[in-house]
C-alpha cells in the first residue's frame, strides 16, 4: 500500500470508504497485513461478508490521487489478490483512469471504480453473489432430499423415513422445489413475490426471507442423513 500526499485526507478517504461497505453489511478492516504465498502485504482495506456459511474476501484498495491512476496499480493489485488468496479486488478512486489501466482490470477478478459509484456496485455485486450462492445451496438441498429418498427406499418403491419423518420430508421437498421457481422469479426482477414469510418486493428482501429456511432445511436433512431425525418442523 501506498499513501498519497495529504496522509490526513487520505485517511479520511479511506474511512468513508469503510464505512460504506460497512453499510452494506460487510466487514471492513483498515490497514490490515496480510500473509501471502510469496510475500506480506499491508492492505488499505480487508472486506468480507459470510452468506450461507461461505466467506467472501476482497482487497480494497483507497486511491485519492490527483493524477490518473496507472496501469501498473492495477497490475500490482491483481497479483496481490492472487497471492492473498483473496476472492477480489477493488481499487476505489476520485482521478480518471488511464486506457490501460481500464483495459488490464477488464482480463481479471480486479474492479475499477469512483468513488461516487461505489455504493452501487458493491450493493449489486452483493446480491448477486448472494442469489448466485443461494441457487447452488438449493439444488445441492434438493439433490441430498432426492438421494435421500431414495436411501430410505423400501419394497415397491416406497420411500420409508425413520421416526414418522415423511410429511416432514414431504414440505421440505415441496419448499424447495417453490423457492427455485420464486428464485427465477426473483432473477427476473418480478418483484412483488410471495412468500411464506411475507412479501419480497426486491432481491435484498427476498433473499434475507429465503436464506433463514435454506438454513433449516440443511440442518433437517443432515439429521435425518445421520438417522437422528430431530422434532419435524413447523
Amino acid at each position: 500500500m501506498e499513501n498519497p500526499p495529504g496522509v490526513s485526507g487520505w485517511r479520511a478517504y479511506q474511512d468513508e470508504v469503510a464505512r460504506l461497505f460497512r453499510g452494506l453489511g460487510c466487514s471492513a478492516e483498515a490497514d490490515v497485513s496480510l500473509q501471502g504465498t510469496t510475500a506480506s502485504h499491508l492492505v488499505d482495506l480487508w472486506v468480507g461478508f459470510k452468506d450461507l456459511g461461505l466467506d467472501e474476501r476482497w482487497v480494497v484498495e483507497c486511491k485519492d490521487y490527483q493524477d490518473s491512476v496507472p496501469k501498473g496499480k492495477v497490475l500490482a493489485l491483481k497479483a496481490l489478490v492472487e497471492d492473498v488468496g483473496a476472492d477480489r479486488g477493488i481499487l476505489v478512486t476520485q482521478a480518471d483512469l488511464q486506457a490501460d489501466a481500464i483495459e488490464a482490470a477488464q482480463t481479471g477478478n480486479v474492479t475499477l471504480v469512483m468513488c461516487e459509484a461505489l455504493a452501487e456496485l458493491v450493493e449489486a455485486d452483493v446480491l448477486e453473489i448472494r442469489a448466485y450462492r443461494l441457487e447452488a445451496a438449493l439444488a445441492g438441498l434438493l439433490e441430498r432430499a432426492l438421494n435421500l429418498a431414495q436411501r430410505f427406499q423400501g419394497p415397491g418403491g416406497r420411500t420409508d423415513l425413520p421416526g414418522g419423518m415423511a410429511m416432514p420430508y414431504a414440505a421440505v421437498m415441496l419448499d424447495l422445489m417453490t423457492l427455485e421457481q420464486a428464485l427465477d422469479t426473483a432473477k427476473r426482477e418480478a418483484f412483488p413475490i410471495s412468500l411464506a414469510s411475507g412479501v419480497a418486493e426486491d432481491m435484498g428482501q427476498f433473499i434475507a426471507a429465503v436464506e433463514p429456511r435454506v438454513v433449516e432445511i440443511g440442518a433437517w436433512l443432515r439429521s435425518v442423513e445421520a438417522e437422528r431425525p430431530e422434532a419435524p418442523l413447523p
